[in-house]
């Protein structure tokens, strides 16, 4: 597992679109992701989790400040797991 990343918001593009997601404290890495399209973030916010791990909050495709699909019928399970993978793959990385 690597050191994980700077604290505070990131962005990485997959396939020409924009993934935005926070983190915050230090520790385990844990990824939190919001329960619906359209629901921000924010409010899975834990500062008492961040004393001890590593959060990383996603703003999924098509959330607050991620970048929208061209095809609103790409909002799929498939597509969100392909946008979940480029920002772990980061943390994770040696």
């Amino acid at each position: 597992m690597g050191d994980g990343l700077a604290q505070g918001t990131h962005t990485v593009t997959v396939d020409g679109i924009d993934q935005c997601f926070h983190v915050a404290g230090r520790g385990p890495v844990c990824v939190v992701y919001p329960g619906g399209p359209g629901v921000n973030w924010d409010y899975l916010r834990t500062p008492e989790l961040e004393e001890h791990m590593q959060l990383v909050y996603i703003e999924p495709v098509g959330t607050g400040r991620s970048g929208r699909l061209a095809d609103p019928r790409g909002y799929r399970c498939e597509t969100y797991v392909g946008f979940l993978d480029t920002p772990t793959r980061l943390l994770c990385r040696p």
